[in-house]
């Protein structure tokens, strides 16, 4: 009686069960190229792995680490989302000054100033990137979507500045993770992917955020980019993972993400 008392506590204050975590393949598609991008997700407890094409992502949310494994060279960085804040915008730095090495000092100095406005910006907090862009940000729940994976959807447009610029097919019932891990990994993964996707900060608003959270999103079709790209869950399977999942493979080597990045 003490076990079950013990397992049914857990869950209530967890909000995920003790006996499984979730895989999940997914495909985007972009319009423009035809081309088709493969991604399997990993998430158990308090832990995400997301395998995409040349690149692992492992996070630990418990513990508030970040892996990147490069299965290709056996290479590796981690740290905690302020070191990737600081080897990303030195990274960025030494770059932009190679691309401006043959500019005039005028021209240089004039760039120069522009690129730091940009990176104090990139380095501000999500929402306030938002505020700052003065973006008016709309979602409401448009109709009852189609099945997807299994899992019954509801389906969410997202405006800006009175543009459609998203729309979301949402799963209630596929939850990876307890809500305020969930929270966590959405905060986590807008400060990672906002320097490789400038103009994306509504994501950063709490209402996208709360719509995220809501359910995983098991289609994604995104006008943004000037083409739509269409993401969508093919499989999604609750399972008992091993901890094996969220480790590195082998004996990698540890290098800089100036190192991971170099090509």
């Amino acid at each position: 009686m003490k076990n079950i008392l013990f397992f049914l506590t857990v869950f209530l204050l967890t909000g995920q069960t003790l006996f499984g975590g979730w895989v999940i393949r997914e495909v985007s598609r972009f319009s423009d190229t035809g081309k088709k991008q493969e991604r399997q997700v990993y998430a158990q407890d308090h832990l995400i792995r997301l395998d995409e094409e040349g690149l692992v992502t492992i996070m630990d949310l418990y513990k508030g680490v970040i892996q990147f494994y490069n299965p290709e060279t056996k290479e590796y960085w981690d740290g905690t989302i302020d070191d990737y804040d600081r080897e990303m915008a030195a990274l960025l730095r030494t770059r932009f000054l190679e691309k401006i090495n043959d500019y005039s000092e005028e021209a240089k100095k004039k760039a120069l100033d522009s690129y730091n406005r940009m990176l104090r910006q990139l380095q501000m907090p999500d929402s306030a990137v938002a505020r700052h862009d003065r973006l008016d940000v709309k979602i409401s729940q448009t109709r009852t979507g189609k099945e997807i994976a299994g899992f019954s959807t509801k389906v969410f447009m997202v405006w800006v500045n009175d543009v459609a610029v998203e729309e979301d097919w949402i799963a209630p019932k596929l939850q990876l993770l307890p809500l305020p891990l969930l929270r966590k990994y959405y905060t986590v993964f807008n400060r990672i992917t906002k320097y490789y996707e400038q103009g994306f900060h509504y994501q950063a608003y709490p209402l996208y955020l709360y719509m995220e959270t809501r359910g995983y999103p098991v289609k994604i079709r995104e006008f943004g980019y000037g083409y739509e790209v269409i993401t969508e869950v093919e499989k999604a399977k609750k399972k008992r993972l091993s901890p094996r999942v969220f480790m590195l493979p082998g004996h990698p080597r540890r290098v800089s993400l100036q190192e991971l990045n170099r090509n």
